[in-house]
């Protein structure tokens, strides 16, 4: 073999080898963008006059992100942690840079269990919270909402999830319409 079409060859292997990679590494990386996906929507009202604006992390990679790298949470926004089934969903904080009161909701929809001023994991390992009662869903809410709302063990929380409707055209929300057709196409409703 010639001395050029060795170099040539040995060109096109680095080429390939790198081509192969990329091609491992880009669904990665698209998949992480996926990750960070806008989450859907939907309205929770811990009382009768208290509703917030809540994302839902229903899917093992949104339960898995859940609020981290967020350095704000508004008041009356939160996230709401749903599960197939009742347990003792545990939680760390790992990655999260706001405090947080935590509220582990029953399948029936009344609040089982309830954390507050969770701080931030400042170093590894970070401590996991866990309930002492088995729970569906985890709302997380700004540190302090709780205090501020005066609920308690055993009070109802209002929501529906999944819609009933998908179909509908608009879930009404504080200050803003929310589309469910977004919510029927990211679960296949």
């Amino acid at each position: 073999m010639g001395a050029p079409l060795k170099q040539t060859l040995q060109s096109l292997g680095w080429v390939a080898l790198i081509g192969m990679a990329v091609g491992l590494i880009g669904p990665t990386a698209r998949a992480g963008a996926r990750g960070s996906e806008k989450l859907p929507e939907i309205r929770l009202c811990v009382k009768k006059d208290v509703c917030l604006t809540v994302e839902v992390a229903a899917t093992d990679a949104a339960r898995q992100r859940g609020l981290m790298f967020r350095t704000h949470l508004p008041a009356d926004r939160g996230m709401l942690f749903v599960f197939d089934t009742e347990d003792f969903w545990p939680f760390w904080m790992k990655n999260t840079r706001i405090a947080l009161d935590m509220i582990w909701i029953a399948s029936d929809k009344t609040v089982a269990f309830i954390l507050e001023d969770v701080p931030p994991c400042k170093a590894d390992p970070c401590p996991t919270y866990a309930p002492l009662r088995r729970a569906r869903y985890v709302l997380e809410v700004p540190a302090g909402s709780v205090r501020k709302w005066k609920l308690s063990v055993g009070q109802p929380v209002t929501f529906e999830w999944p819609p009933k409707n998908p179909d509908s055209s608009r879930v009404p929300g504080p200050g803003k319409v929310r589309e469910r057709k977004a919510l029927s196409r990211a679960f296949g409703l």
